[in-house]
């Protein structure tokens, strides 16, 4: 239930007023400072506008055209195709959702995961069960994320995840980081800065090579760049730039 704007009227003359828009606390300010209200656990809604609580991560199956999206103690579908919603909630308990998760849907597998860059971490969900097979840090770490937008693919050729670049604390990233479901462990590499430049927001997608390949990005705050990487995901892990002609004036 949401409220707001109460109105305490006596034989149809206003007498005082609460707009209830306050931001923290258990007190609400009537506006002509006569008597106030006291609220027991209150989440005050103009706060949530200004301070975003990202507790949700998404990803699609572009095969079945399922939506998931993940929250802190349920998974969510939507199925694009019946136009059906449904929720499932998670039987291994609460997920430690932090704000530089992210998400990929393995079309391969058909398996739906949950990573963390910073944590260096992965967890897949069992549908079956119901469950997810580990977890991430509790208490979720007070930094944000060093890796805001980081670009991402899945290769089937050497059952690995790939993260390309990102952004956090004030810094442009060009680190590469592999998964390999392998293995279980992580790789990090960063490529000569003039091969490829620290970035974010770039588009990306792979070929069935497994070759992937960004396009653009914001390297700093002032430049978008006119470029293309490619990135040969084998053992060589090959790196090449290209970039775009400067359009005509």
């Amino acid at each position: 239930m949401k409220l707001r704007n109460i109105d305490i009227a006596k034989s149809g003359k206003r007498i005082d007023f609460l707009p209830l828009d306050e931001e923290d606390g258990n007190v609400a300010k009537d506006v002509n400072g006569l008597m106030n209200g006291t609220v027991t656990n209150p989440v005050w809604i103009k706060k949530l506008h200004r301070s975003w609580h990202d507790q949700y991560k998404l990803s699609v199956d572009p095969v079945s055209k399922t939506v998931f999206v993940i929250g802190n103690d349920s998974l969510y579908t939507y199925s694009l195709s019946s136009v059906t919603a449904n929720s499932i909630a998670y039987k291994s308990g609460s997920l430690n959702l932090s704000k530089g998760n992210q998400a990929f849907f393995d079309t391969v597998s058909k398996s739906l995961f949950c990573y963390s860059i910073d944590q260096k971490r992965i967890a897949r969900f069992d549908f079956a069960k119901q469950t997810w097979d580990q977890n991430f840090i509790y208490p979720i770490p007070d930094y944000i994320t060093y890796y805001w937008h980081a670009n991402k693919f899945y290769s089937p050729s050497d059952s690995s995840l790939y993260t390309f670049g990102g952004y956090g604390q004030l810094a442009f990233k060009n680190t590469v980081h592999q998964y390999s479901f392998a293995t279980k462990s992580w790789i990090s590499m960063a490529p000569d800065s003039s091969v490829f430049p620290p970035r974010y927001l770039a588009a990306g997608g792979a070929n069935e090579k497994g070759i992937y390949i960004l396009v653009s990005g914001f390297c700093n705050m002032q430049r978008h760049e006119r470029d293309f990487i490619t990135i040969q995901n084998e053992s060589s892990r090959t790196v090449r730039r290209s970039q775009f002609p400067e359009p005509c004036t």
